[in-house]
């Protein structure tokens, strides 16, 4: 059995178990078979999830990192559909490293005088930090367009208590 020394920790599990201490033992000894486990840094997680529709040559920010929390995605996914019309283009969903550096996290060139459809869909299992309070936007480049592309990203903020 290992004693729990630190007092935070054992006021801790009494507000986190909203035990009466009048009336009930606070437990300050774990065993193999009962084990507290807490989060000290009290992490609270919101998901978000965000799409947006780009026509022809233009960019559209598709979402902006908060301000005051961070940011983190974890998937992404860029289609289009574009006409035999369409010439030079690329396709970009441009984000914002928490460096500062700005990178074409997915991209989708094109085919010159082709109809076309694509779509990329990117997972992150080690969640990517974006920058606080920057776009996340997709950017169509092309000198004649007839195309739609969308964009998709989910991610989530934590903030410490």
């Amino acid at each position: 059995m290992a004693k729990i020394e630190s007092e935070r920790v054992v006021k801790e599990i009494i507000e986190g178990l909203s035990l009466s201490t009048g009336r009930e033992s606070v437990p300050t000894e774990t065993n193999d078979k009962v084990q507290v486990v807490f989060d000290p840094q009290h992490r609270k997680f919101c998901n978000i999830g965000a799409t947006v529709d780009a026509s022809n040559a233009t960019s559209v920010t598709l979402f902006t990192t908060p301000s005051d929390r961070d940011f983190y995605l974890v998937s992404a996914n860029l289609s289009l559909i574009k006409d035999a019309s369409s010439t030079s283009l690329i396709s970009a969903l441009v984000i914002t490293m928490d460096d500062g550096s700005t990178v074409n996290i997915i991209r989708i060139p094109t085919f010159t005088t082709t109809a076309q459809t694509a779509s990329i869909n990117a997972t992150f299992p080690i969640p990517i930090k974006l920058a606080r309070n920057t776009g996340v936007s997709i950017t169509n480049s092309t000198a004649i367009a007839n195309i739609k592309t969308t964009g998709t990203i989910v991610g989530f903020t934590e903030e410490t208590a």
